[in-house]
This record gives structure tokens, C-alpha cells and sequence, in this order.
């Protein structure tokens, strides 16, 4: 097995994956930095996530089995799988999979849909030459007129056609297998002519075309013009091909020259590539119809030209030099060229593939060439080359090609008096219009940003989205970080205007940070994070700014910026989760309901609590659609626990005064309802003890429509001074809950116990239930149920668990055995 956890695989120049079987699935382990280029995404976004949800489809090209495979047996595997880049290219990814450690392996892959493409193109030119060769043998065979024979390397015979059989009298079952020497070669030849061939096959010295007198079955002579072929199959093995022409008739021979120029046409015709033959005048001697099909002109108006005749003098001149290339090579020349009809209709790129043609005595007399239209080939070379530099939506600049520019510019400096400039954009509350317009008007807005920003650059510099909506432009060769700052104000002055957009005005705002080069870092990958960190610092000092990276940005500011980062993408990584603790009958300790509290599965950082994120969620926006995750999950679970039979009362959701003061909070509630199935009566809000000192009508009318939807209201923190008595009686509050610095005082502040003894009296006078939360011992259980409080939650019966971890406790509601 590999040994990999002594390595940083961040410096392998390879992609790396590392996953951990986990029951039938596998689990995103690490995630090197040439992955992350490769992919465009970050390696937090996938560590601990199932392979199957990240790669749907990964089941289909293979690698599922490959890794279950090699997990299982230890032996490493290789594997070509395709993949889909967008839904219209496909391409091929090498993956090497071995196995680490005991459940854990790891997959080095590349790119190799080049390599791919080419053997697809190498197999689809194997086809076409074998049907080809098919078409030859089928008209050859059937050909009285012209005798062909074919010999292997011992001289037996292989092949045998019908004119062979006409012109010697051995049929073709008489003749294959026989020996050449003994089949048609006189006495007097047999030794010379058994030499030849010898020498041939040895030496690579042809035989030449030449008129000989051979003999038939019945031992006449037969007069033939005979040309020879020879085709080497592999290292050992030779075929060689006679072609023997009758001449004892020379009318006759006239006929069948004839014949074999109409069958060498034939054949020519059957090629759909481009073929020609030239003189050394540069004169078309033969082509093929697909010539006439290409150049709009029959075989007669080509014949005895030139390309000057049909071609603008520069390309004829191309033309005249890849002949001349071939010809002084003495083989194959083969190049792409642009070609165009002569009435330029028609267009296309094809390879060309030239080779000398020679008469009998090996004298050169021209060329024989052959086209072949590649550019659907060259079309899907473009488009990959898009797919894999290009932003597919904007036709921006992507990351990959927007970092190897800065690099090679970092790494070319010419003059220590000129800076470069990174503005990295970001568009402040982007996420809102995508989840409540849609993506294709999210979409249509990237595209008009991106437009804007191209304003405002020049020639050399380089617009590029790198991210959801996130977008960099490098500034080369400016004279002053001054003019970094101008740019960037101007974007910012731009994005002030609406765009319309589907009958609907949008307004956009960004944040923008700025790093220098050289003032900054001399680095690439420095550059583009001190850009981002000053992009956040823009985000946290009010945003539709720009500011400007410093070195003495302080730890906490950047770690709070961190943490805003990181909740950006929790939502969307499925990283929360709810935590229930259970609400118990103090003497009996029977669970009646549940408080769902929030938790954060941060990749890196594990479970985190909402104390050391909560307050940023409030500032950077993301507060309100936190919270109704955490509405809908709680509705969802409960629902689950419903059907499952399990006997729980009420789960207790938390609501904060800024989501109270939402004017959609109320219809939101009433959706979740509907889409969780959800009834009412299962959930109670616990709201603070301060809103309901607020305006009394506000609050009335918010808690009285809560409270319509049949939902039961309590008031947390309570004893903490705020509330009116009035308050009490006139809303619809259900219970109140006691605060737990009372909780933490029983047994060592006699003045506090007063106060909560007083504090359940008034809860008792207004009919209201009571609960005390954190409850930590004995003493505190004892006074509470000394002093008529019934209901408590706190670490004495349990501490908050994930639901699956409630889930699978079968003691779950006789808490007392926890």
C-alpha cells in the first residue's frame, strides 16, 4: 500500500483525490491544490462529503467500482473514464487508484482526452483504410483485364484474382498456397527471380516495373508488363503484390489501360478524401470527384491547370511550396491547411498529406496528393480550448487562465517602475437575487457586470470570473497604485445604475480590494489573497467600497472575515445541522418535548455554536435565511419523528428580534407549514423577553397572527427585568422560561432564590407554564420542584445530541436512564 501522509500532496504536480470508504459510498479525505485548479472549486467544499452527491455520475463511467475494487483487494488499477464537461463535450480523465491505509485510497488522475481523440481519429482512419482495402480487393478481385497476385514472405501465394486465373489458367484454389517459383517463373528465371525478392525483403532494394516472359499452367509463354508492390504488415512479415499486364495483344493493352485508368478513377472516386495528382509543372494530372464537389469544377476544367488558376496568388504559392517540401523530402509531407473554394463558398481545414510520384525507371514526374476535411476536429479542439481557459457564461477569462497570465507576468518583469494591480470583485448580495429571481435572471446579471467591467480596461489587462460572482481584473504596467484606485472607483460609480432586466431594475453594489505588486508581493498566489482579504475588509466597512490590502490588517478583523467567508458557502454545503435537547418532567423525568439548537459542521474547523458565528451571520446578511433552515429542518424532523410513532409534544425554535421584525415572517411560517406538513400545535417559538416591551400594537398583532396559525408562544430570559405585567396577560403567551443565571444562583444567592420563587408565583397567577433551563444538579432540581416549577432541560438529564444520535437511543423518552 501507498504511503501518502508523509507527503504534501499540494506539491505534486498531478490531480490528487483521497477518499475513505464509508459504507457503500466514499468520502472526500483531501483534495490537492492541482485538483482544486482543475475542478475550479475548493477542497473545503468537498472534504467530508459523499463522493456520489459531489459526482452523480461517477458510477456510470466506472470509477466507483475501481475504487470499491482496489479498497477491497489493495491492488492498484488504472482507468480511462469519461466525463461530461458541460452537456455538450466530453472528455477523458487517466485515474490511477491505490490504496493508502485500511478503507482509504487515493486517485492520481489527468486529462487524456487528446490522447483519446487521437486514437478515436487513429481507429476511425484504420476503418476507413480497411474499407477501402476492402473496395480494392472486391473491384480486384472481379477484374479480367488485369492479373494480380499476391505472395507472403516465403513466396507462397495469398491472393489470387480472376485475371490472374485468366491470364495463367491455375484457378484461384489451385493457385494459393503454391509457391511463386513454381507456379509461373520458366527454369531459367527461378534462381534470379527467388534473388529479388530475397534481396527485397533483406536489403529494401525493389524490383523494378519491367516487361518478362513467364508461363502459364500448360507451359506457354506469357508476355506481361509486370509491376511489383511491396507492404510491410510488421516487423516479420511481408506481403508482396505483382501486377501483370497481358502484352501479347498491344490493341488489347490499349483497351485494358484504359480500363485500369477508369478503374484507378473508379477507386480514386471511392476515397471521400481530396485526391490529385500534379505534374512537375504544378499541372493537375488526375482527381477524384471530391475535388470537383470541393472546388465547384469538373475533372475537365482541372485538368492541365494550376492552382494559380483557381486560387489567389499567396495560396498557390503555399500550395507550390508543400509540393516542393514533399518532393525534396522524397516521402510523405503532411501539414493542415486552410482551404478554400475557388468561388470561396466553401471553406475548411484539411490535413494534407504529399508524397513524390515516380514512373518505372524511379524518375520523379510530379505528385500525388490527399486532403482530408478535419475542421469538425479542429472545431472540437477550439471549443476544448475554450472550455478549459474561458468563463462558459461570460466568455471571461476562467481562474486557470487568469492565474497562468499573472504568473507569467509576475515572473517577466521588466521595469521596477511600474506596479501591477489586482481588483478582486465581488458583488454584494448577489445570493438574494439568485434565490429569489432564479438563476437565468443570476445569470443574465453576471453577463451585464461583466460587460461593465470591460469597460473600464484596457488592451494588455485582463477581465476574469473566478467564482459564483466573484470576479478579478489585473491591471499591468500602471504608474501609480493611485490608478488602481481610480479604476476601481469607477466601478463601483458604474455599478450605481440599474440594469433592467425582464421588465425589472436591478441594482448591484460591489466590494473591491486591491493588492500591488511589487509593494505587496512579488507572489502570484500572495497577490490574489491579499486582494481577497482586502475585498472582505470592503464587505465588513459597509460595502460598495474598495480598499486597499494593508499588512497590519489585524488577526481578529481577518479571522472574522474568514468565518464570513466560510458561512457564504455553509448554507449552499449543506454544513448545519440541528441538535436537540429534551425538555423533561423534573420528578418523573419524562421527555415531552425538544429545543432545537444550531450547530455548524465547518469542514476544517468541526461542530462550531452559534455564539461564535450568529453576530456575523447578522452583519453580512445571512441571518434570515439561516433561519428559516432552521425552521423548515425542525418542521421536517418532527414530522419524520410523527410517522416514526416516537411521542414528542412540541419542538422549541428560537426566534430573534430581528427575524420578529420581519414583515414576511408570518407567511414564511405559514409556507413552511405547508411544504414540511408540518402541523402547528408541534411547534413552539420561544421569543426574547425584550420584544415584547417594544411597540405594543407591533408586537400584539405579530405574536396574536403567530399565534393564529396555532402555533404556542413562550418568552425566554425571563426574569432578566423587562417584562410588563401587562404584556402577560394580554398576549398569547403560552409559557415562559426561566432565565439561567437564575438557574446557576440556586443553592448560592438566597436573594436570587426569592426572585425565582416570585417569578413562578407570577407565571402560576397567569396561567402560564414555566421551565428552567441548564439545570445542572441536584440542589437546583430539588428547589425548582419544591417550588411547584415541574418542566427542565439542562446537562443533569442530557446534553444536546444530533437527531440520529436521539434517533437510535431507544431510552430516548425515560431520560432518567440516559
Amino acid at each position: 500500500m501507498l504511503q501518502l501522509h508523509t507527503l504534501d500532496i499540494d506539491t505534486l504536480p498531478i490531480n490528487v483525490a483521497i477518499y475513505k470508504k464509508e459504507g457503500n459510498d466514499f468520502i472526500f479525505q483531501d483534495f490537492n491544490t492541482q485538483a482544486e485548479k482543475t475542478e475550479n472549486i475548493r477542497r473545503e467544499a468537498l472534504l467530508n462529503k459523499k463522493l456520489t452527491e459531489v459526482f452523480p455520475a461517477v458510477k456510470e463511467f466506472g470509477l466507483f467500482d475501481v475504487l470499491k475494487r482496489v479498497a477491497e483487494s489493495g491492488k492498484s488499477e488504472l482507468l480511462d473514464a469519461g466525463f461530461y464537461q458541460d452537456e455538450r463535450i466530453q472528455g477523458w480523465r487517466r485515474n490511477h487508484v491505490v490504496k493508502l491505509t485500511e478503507g482509504t485510497v487515493a486517485a492520481f488522475y489527468e486529462d487524456c482526452s487528446i490522447e483519446k481523440q487521437k486514437e478515436q481519429e487513429h481507429s476511425e482512419l484504420k476503418t476507413s483504410l480497411q474499407y477501402q482495402k476492402e473496395v480494392f480487393e472486391h473491384i480486384m478481385d472481379d477484374s479480367t483485364a488485369i492479373s494480380i497476385q499476391g505472395y507472403d514472405e516465403h513466396h507462397n501465394v495469398i491472393y489470387w484474382n480472376k485475371g490472374s486465373e485468366l491470364l495463367y489458367g491455375y484457378s484461384k484454389e489451385e493457385a494459393l498456397g503454391k509457391h511463386l517459383e513454381a507456379l509461373i517463373i520458366p527454369d531459367t528465371m527461378k534462381q534470379h527471380v527467388s534473388s529479388l525478392i530475397d534481396n527485397w525483403l533483406e536489403e529494401g532494394t525493389p524490383i523494378p516495373s519491367s516487361e518478362v516472359v513467364l508461363i502459364d499452367k500448360d507451359g506457354n509463354d506469357v508476355h506481361v508488363l509486370s509491376h511489383h508492390v511491396m507492404i510491410q504488415l510488421d516487423e516479420d512479415h511481408y506481403e508482396m503484390y505483382c501486377i501483370d499486364i497481358d502484352l501479347s495483344n498491344i490493341d488489347a493493352l490499349k483497351e485494358k489501360l484504359h480500363t485500369q485508368e477508369n478503374l484507378l478513377q473508379t477507386i480514386m472516386n471511392l476515397i471521400p478524401d481530396l485526391v490529385w495528382m500534379k505534374n512537375l509543372e504544378g499541372k493537375y494530372m488526375a482527381c477524384n470527384t471530391a475535388v470537383e464537389r470541393f472546388s465547384g469544377h469538373t475533372k475537365a476544367e482541372i485538368l492541365g491547370k494550376t492552382d494559380f488558376d483557381f486560387f489567389e496568388e499567396e495560396v498557390a504559392q503555399s500550395f507550390q511550396k508543400n509540393d516542393q517540401i514533399a518532393i525534396k523530402l522524397d516521402g510523405y509531407h503532411i501539414n493542415e491547411e486552410k482551404l478554400h473554394s475557388a468561388d470561396g463558398s466553401k471553406e475548411g481545414y484539411f490535413e494534407t498529406i504529399k508524397t513524390p510520384m515516380k514512373d518505372a525507371k524511379g524518375e520523379l514526374i510530379g505528385v500525388v496528393g490527399i486532403a482530408r476535411d478535419i475542421t469538425e476536429r479542429k472545431e472540437r479542439e477550439k471549443t476544448l480550448q475554450l472550455s478549459a481557459n474561458y468563463d462558459h457564461l461570460t466568455g471571461l477569462a476562467n481562474r486557470l487562465l487568469f492565474l497562468n497570465r499573472m504568473k507569467h507576468l509576475l515572473n517577466h518583469r521588466e521595469s521596477t517602475q511600474q506596479y501591477h494591480a489586482l481588483l478582486f470583485i465581488d458583488l454584494d448580495a448577489f445570493k438574494n437575487i439568485n434565490d429569489t429571481q432564479g438563476h437565468d435572471t443570476g445569470d443574465l446579471i453576471l453577463k451585464k457586470v461583466s460587460k461593465v467591467l470591460q469597460k473600464f480596461v484596457r488592451k494588455e489587462d485582463t477581465v476574469a470570473r473566478i467564482g459564483g460572482d466573484e470576479f478579478t481584473i489585473l491591471l499591468e504596467n500602471i504608474s501609480s497604485p493611485y490608478d488602481a484606485g481610480m479604476i476601481a472607483q469607477k466601478i463601483i460609480d458604474a455599478m450605481q445604475k440599474s440594469i433592467f432586466i425582464k421588465n425589472k431594475h436591478f441594482y448591484i453594489s460591489a466590494s473591491i480590494g486591491i493588492a500591488i505588486s511589487p509593494d505587496d508581493t512579488f507572489s502570484a498566489d500572495s497577490l490574489l489573497s491579499y486582494a481577497d482579504t482586502a475585498m472582505y475588509h470592503a464587505k465588513a466597512t459597509g460595502k460598495n467600497n474598495y480598499k486597499f490590502y494593508k499588512k497590519d490588517f489585524s488577526y481578529q478583523s481577518f479571522e472574522k472575515l474568514l468565518v464570513e467567508n466560510d458561512l457564504r458557502h455553509a448554507l449552499e454545503n449543506d454544513e448545519f445541522l440541528l441538535y436537540y435537547q429534551p425538555q423533561v418532567i423534573l420528578e418523573t423525568k419524562q421527555s415531552i418535548g425538544l429545543e432545537a439548537l444550531l450547530r455548524w459542521n465547518h469542514p476544517q474547523k468541526g461542530i462550531i455554536e452559534p455564539i461564535e458565528f450568529m453576530k456575523i451571520a447578522e452583519t453580512s446578511g445571512q441571518f434570515n435565511a439561516i433561519g428559516i433552515w432552521i425552521m423548515k429542518q425542525a418542521m421536517t424532523d418532527m414530522v419524520q419523528w410523527k410517522k416514526m410513532k416516537i411521542d414528542i409534544e412540541t419542538i422549541s425554535i428560537n426566534l430573534s428580534i430581528r427575524q420578529l421584525e420581519d414583515e414576511t415572517l408570518v407567511s414564511t411560517l405559514e409556507q413552511l407549514l405547508k411544504e414540511t406538513e408540518c402541523h402547528p400545535e408541534w411547534i413552539e417559538f420561544e421569543i426574547p423577553e425584550k420584544y415584547i416591551t417594544m411597540d405594543n400594537k407591533t408586537i400584539s398583532k405579530k405574536l396574536n397572527d403567530i399565534h393564529q396559525l396555532a402555533c404556542k408562544i413562550s418568552i425566554e430570559n425571563f426574569g432578566m427585568g423587562y417584562t410588563s405585567l401587562t404584556g402577560l396577560q394580554h398576549l398569547p403567551i403560552h409559557k415562559v422560561v426561566l432565565h439561567r443565571t437564575l438557574i446557576h444562583s440556586i443553592g448560592v444567592e438566597e436573594e436570587k432564590e426569592i426572585t425565582i420563587s416570585t417569578l413562578i408565583l407570577i407565571a402560576k397567577q397567569f396561567k402560564l407554564g414555566i421551565i428552567a433551563k441548564c439545570i445542572e444538579n441536584k440542589n437546583q432540581e430539588k428547589f425548582l420542584i419544591e417550588n411547584d416549577c415541574h418542566l427542565g432541560q439542562g446537562f443533569l438529564y442530557t446534553k444536546p445530541m444530533p437527531k440520529e444520535e436521539l434517533q437510535t437511543n431507544v431510552k430516548l423518552f425515560d431520560v432518567s436512564t440516559l
